[in-house]
């Protein structure tokens, strides 16, 4: 008899993954800049989307069958003329050499049923395909491809010579606060100034437009520098080489912690230079798998032409960055990891150096977290006005106090086979009134303007940060306030300028007053970027700091001011 394989449809062609292509699209000039998008920040996408080509219609007698898939699996399918019988594929692993993506083929899950000996019996062989694919660097716009900047250069190299050796009178640090005059982004890097197409490169280099500064006229946008800066994505743990050459007239690269605001021609990592020996111009070091590895090069043309090469290679010779060759492990943040990979400070203003998650060394990570039972039934405002916050200075928690490391109510995710439990708690389930409050510090990583949003509040929702967060707290004081009116949530958010590395002191409290409850919490920076979001573990959320630089809440929940 003959069975053919159900929905078919899905399974298209593979020839993406072969390409390797990144949201960025394939040149620089598609790279999309910073998003003020909350839903694609929040949605970072981080694997290739890889299919098979087809799948072969089984043909079979009454004992066995067996599917061919192409160009990667095999399945092997075994049933017998009264039986159901289901086998699972082993794993095959395909490798394509753009871009070193792997494509794994798993779980195909075969079930065939047996029909009476006859041979005009028939069936349906419904397949599902999982894939596993390598993970690859986040590329949502917002956060793809390194950022470039381009200066006017004032280290010339004199007409007519002679050359100072070695491009020494060059300094690299002078551009931390040297302002550019055009600014842009980049998946390749790498740069051929003369070119046969006078539309190319040789007049706008990364898609920015080079000026014509110098009393050589002929050479549009010479005696320029480019900044380039972001991050590499390694993708396993390996050996990489980071190189930089055929440098006219000089380059530098400086890789880890010293490409954030810590860089000086003297601590380069690598450089080539016009017609020196550049026996220094590759650096190595062992990455792990997963990891953003900061970077920075500073490209300089003294006069007339000028061009570099740079490429990133691993221990078996295999390219992640190919000169002048976009590449989806060149990113200028990491939106899924930003204490990992921060944004960098703006052109002209890098002379401080964006900070990471702080120190939990004191067993400080995490809120203090107290629920309650709520009396307020609700008086029908559309605020809920007779809700009085103040009251839970002085109410005894019904449960132990937890230490949580989020922030907010996922309604569908508390619910465990029809039991709504907050952190683990078990209110009333007939009424489900009750409230929680949080208490502690968000951690300031870098300067600048925050903004702190409370929203999708069911019943009601507010918070308080700085002095109020720790005593004299009140309905009256709030620094923004959420809650449902039907069919709309009414959201709050308040903006605030903190300096780096400090504490902010933080209480957020929710309350419920029957049916379904939710809250949404959430800290971004002026640069749309997230370190705390809605039910989602934060490391920038803690009790208190280590070494007295925070003081833990002195009072305990029932018994506050």
């Amino acid at each position: 008899m003959r069975f053919s394989v159900a929905a078919l449809a899905f399974l298209t062609a593979l020839a993406d993954v072969a390409v390797g292509q990144n949201s960025c699209g394939a040149t620089a000039a598609s790279c999309p800049t910073i998003r003020e998008d909350a839903t694609s920040r929040a949605s970072c996408s981080s694997y290739f989307n890889a299919t098979l080509t087809s799948v072969d219609t089984i043909t079979s007698n009454i004992e066995a069958s067996t599917v061919t898939v192409e160009p990667t699996s095999t399945v092997s399918v075994t049933g017998t003329a009264y039986e159901t019988a289901t086998t699972l594929t082993n794993t095959v692993e395909a490798t394509f050499t753009s871009y070193s993506t792997v494509v794994t083929v798993s779980t195909y899950t075969t079930t065939v049923t047996g029909f009476p000996p006859t041979t005009t019996s028939t069936g349906l062989v419904p397949s599902t395909l999982v894939k596993l694919r390598r993970r690859q660097a986040v590329t949502v716009p917002g956060d793809c491809c390194l950022e470039v900047a381009i200066y006017d250069n004032p280290y010339r190299i004199p007409e007519g010579g002679p050359s100072p050796p070695g491009y020494n009178n060059f300094v690299p640090e002078y551009f931390k606060t040297s302002q550019p005059y055009d600014q842009s982004r980049t998946d390749a890097i790498g740069l051929i100034w003369r070119q046969e197409d006078p539309e190319g490169l040789n007049y706008d280099p990364y898609g920015m437009t080079a000026k014509v500064t110098t009393y050589n006229t002929l050479e549009q946008g010479a005696e320029h520098v480019i900044n380039h800066r972001g991050y590499f994505y390694a993708p396993k743990t390996e050996t990489y080489s980071f190189k930089i050459f055929n440098a006219d007239d000089g380059g530098w690269l400086w890789v880890g912690q010293n490409a954030y605001t810590a860089w000086t021609r003297a601590n380069a990592n690598a450089l080539s230079v016009y017609k020196s020996s550049n026996a220094s111009n590759t650096f190595t070091i062992t990455l792990t798998a997963g990891s953003y590895t900061p970077m920075r090069i500073i490209y300089a043309n003294g006069i007339g032409g000028g061009y570099f090469s740079f490429e990133i290679k691993d221990s078996a010779g295999e390219t992640y960055v190919e000169n002048r060759t976009p590449s989806p492990y060149l990113v200028a943040f990491a939106c899924d990891k930003p204490q990992e990979a921060p944004p960098f400070n703006a052109f002209g203003s890098e002379t401080s150096m964006p900070t990471g998650p702080p120190d939990t060394s004191c067993y400080n990570a995490g809120m203090e977290a107290a629920i309650f039972d709520n009396p307020y039934v609700g008086d029908g405002t559309p605020a809920y006005g007779d809700f009085l916050v103040e009251t839970y200075k002085y109410r005894t928690p019904t449960e132990r106090e937890k230490v949580v490391t989020s922030i907010g109510i996922d309604w569908a995710a508390t619910n465990v086979d029809g039991v709504h439990r907050p952190f683990g708690w078990t209110p009333d389930q007939t009424t489900l009134r009750y409230a929680i409050l949080w208490r502690g510090f968000f951690y300031v990583p870098r300067s600048g303007k925050y903004t702190i949003k409370i929203s999708r509040a069911d019943n009601f929702g507010a918070f308080w940060t700085g002095d109020l967060a720790r005593t004299g707290w009140a309905r009256a004081n709030v620094n923004a306030i959420s809650y449902w009116v039907s069919p709309n949530f009414i959201d709050g958010e308040a903006t605030f300028t903190l300096v780096g590395g400090t504490f902010l002191p933080l209480r957020v409290i929710t309350a419920n007053t029957g049916g379904a409850s939710r809250l949404e919490f959430d800290i971004l920076d002026e640069k749309n970027n997230y370190y705390v979001r809605p039910s989602v573990p934060s490391a920038y959320l803690v009790r208190f700091g280590c070494g007295d630089t925070a003081y833990p809440y002195g009072d305990p929940f029932g018994e506050e001011r």
